[in-house]
């Protein structure tokens, strides 16, 4: 147990750091010294994190801590008490002699009266005895206790004004802290309600950042904390920190709803996949189950973690309980074609499926723009997968029409696990796909799912390429000024907009739109944005262009009309709440 002891076993906690390893020794002196409180957690190796004062392992620690604590503060009250006992004992006649020659001195005197009163007295004869106690002492006709009354009234209108100057000090001060207090507390409460009333709008990120602003200045209820912990978990990555609280909060009664309960157990399920732990996260996702069996958020959160894992017939089935309809549609077309894509070498009843679905995504791609661009990239392997050439030539250009990175416009909900969905998975997918074609749209495709993950630097290469092929066709016009815009090279793309405005793709006009409202060209910019919302896939970011010219020249309400227009079309278009929420609330 000895040589355990002196092993350097522990890690701790404290704050934001994690320190050691430790010995249990250390553990003892850091605390000692105070460098560690009995609150911070440490664990072992082997273990999970508790509060040292609550780890069965340390103890004796505690213990040991305790005693020598409370030893401490008995030495210091006895040495208190015997310097507070000699100190009164000490006080000698001497001591208030000086004490009295202080008085005297320090109290200035009429002396030219005291002369003129001055009489002579008879001389006594006076016996001297060191320890008798001195007699009235007398200073001409004036006794010490004259003399002090005298003194008395001077000082007396400095005391007054030095007492009525402190009260106000001390009345101005109080005042002061509890205008700052009051000031704080409104603003406190003006954040929280301010970063719940974003959360309501899905402006999810500004919400947790407001309430950040709000958290520093107190500690907010446990059933805010509990609102905002999923918004923790997904943009700050507290996934400890947040499991704990909404553990806490779902032991207590305040839970009156039980869509509430089901949120708040995916969140504790998306914390266990933030640390890697999908046997936690999968209990979570069932336990959520339990509540709602076909809540739509738990079912595709559990066939995501399948799909990841491989299990692409586990995917597939817990997928047949999806029967909703809402915005996670889209979600639930994607992980159904990335799940029949893998199983298409398992099974012949897939391609019936498979058929039904590139069917399905162009129709549902009408009415959401959300995974808009990775739906239409899987359309074309799908599409490969039946081998009709003509359906893969057609959607290949589909994809390339759309802009490329659009989707980052559209607010995703924060209660799913989207690391599926990303362009890092989808690349291997695009790889294959360009490999398998020949000619310039095949650069063009591989070009593309680059700059969907905002790599247009390495795009260059193959828009290069596909421009040496067909300098001349649209495709590869259009794919330049998509490229130069994510190269943040304007001038050109505007230049380069103009020269070939007529065979631009409504993606590339709203492009050119942008840059015309940059340079000040308003007319330019009214044109392009107009031509653009005939268009479903582009109406919304044209739409908030018209809305962002009627904002510049003090038209609220027109503004306000064009993003009411937009928002019917894609009611998740990020920048159209956000100027939606800035311009109502002046």
């Amino acid at each position: 147990m000895e040589q355990l002891k002196e092993e350097k076993i522990w890690l701790v906690k404290s704050s934001t750091r994690i320190m050691g390893p430790y010995t249990t020794k250390d553990i003892f002196e850091l605390l000692k010294e105070k460098h560690i409180s009995l609150l911070d957690e440490a664990r072992k190796p082997t273990g999970r994190w508790a509060y040292i004062r609550e780890h069965k392992d340390l103890a004796e620690t505690v213990d040991k801590l305790k005693v020598i604590s409370v030893s401490n503060e008995s030495t210091v009250s006895q040495m208190t008490m015997g310097q507070t006992q000699t100190k009164t004992e000490n006080v000698s006649d001497d001591d208030r002699a000086l004490d009295e020659k202080t008085v005297k001195v320090s109290n200035p005197l009429n002396t030219e009266d005291l002369i003129k009163d001055i009489v002579p007295l008879k001389e006594e004869t006076v016996s001297y005895n060191p320890g008798a106690k001195p007699s009235n002492i007398t200073y001409g006709a004036y006794t010490k206790d004259q003399l002090a009354e005298a003194a008395e009234t001077q000082a007396r209108p400095w005391k007054i004004v030095l007492i009525s100057l402190i009260a106000v000090i001390l009345l101005g001060y109080g005042s002061y802290a509890l205008f700052v207090k009051s000031r704080q507390s409104q603003g406190y409460q003006a954040l929280i309600t301010s970063a719940l009333r974003l959360n309501s709008l899905h402006l999810y990120e500004k919400a947790y950042q407001t309430y950040k602003k709000a958290k520093s200045q107190k500690e907010p209820e446990l059933n805010i904390q509990a609102q905002m912990a999923l918004l923790a978990i997904v943009y700050d990555n507290e996934s400890n920190s947040s499991r704990k609280i909404l553990e806490k909060y779902l032991m207590t009664d305040d839970i009156k709803d039980r869509r509430m309960i089901v949120d708040h157990h995916i969140a504790i399920g998306l914390s266990y996949l933030r640390e890697g732990d999908d046997v936690k996260a999968m209990e979570s996702f069932q336990k959520a189950a339990g509540y709602e069996p076909f809540n739509q958020a738990v079912l595709l959160n559990r066939s995501l973690l399948l799909l990841r894992k491989g299990e692409y017939k586990d995917s597939y089935f817990n997928l047949k309980k999806v029967n909703s309809k809402d915005e996670l549609t889209n979600l639930l077309l994607y992980v159904r074609a990335y799940t029949l894509m893998e199983m298409v070498h398992s099974t012949t009843v897939v391609l019936d499926e498979i058929r039904d679905l590139v069917v399905e995504i162009p129709n549902q791609l009408q009415k959401s723009a959300l995974l808009r661009n990775e739906l239409l990239l899987l359309n074309i392997k799908l599409q490969s997968i039946l081998k009709d050439e003509g359906a893969i030539s057609a959607a290949v250009d589909r994809y390339l029409e759309a802009r490329p990175a659009a989707g980052i416009q559209i607010v995703k909900d924060p209660r799913i696990d989207w690391k599926m969905t990303s362009w890092e998975i989808l690349d291997r997918i695009c790889v294959d796909l360009s490999q398998l074609r020949t000619g310039f749209k095949a650069k063009l495709l591989r070009a593309h799912c680059l700059m969907e993950n905002q790599n247009a630097v390495h795009a260059q290469k193959w828009i290069e390429e596909a421009r040496a092929e067909s300098p001349n066709d649209p495709y590869v016009i259009n794919s330049m000024i998509y490229w130069m815009q994510q190269m943040n090279r304007d001038n050109e793309a505007l230049t380069f907009a103009k020269r070939n405005e007529n065979i631009l793709f409504l993606s590339a006009s709203s492009i050119y739109a942008e840059l015309c409202f940059e340079n000040k060209d308003e007319n330019c910019a009214l044109a392009q944005w107009t031509k653009a919302t005939n268009n479903t896939f582009t109406a919304p970011r044209a739409y908030l262009g018209l809305a962002q010219v009627a904002a510049q020249r003090g038209q609220n309400a027109e503004a306000l009309q064009k993003i009411r227009q937009g928002l019917s079309i894609e009611p998740l278009f990020r920048s159209l709440i956000e100027i939606r929420e800035t311009l109502e609330s002046q």
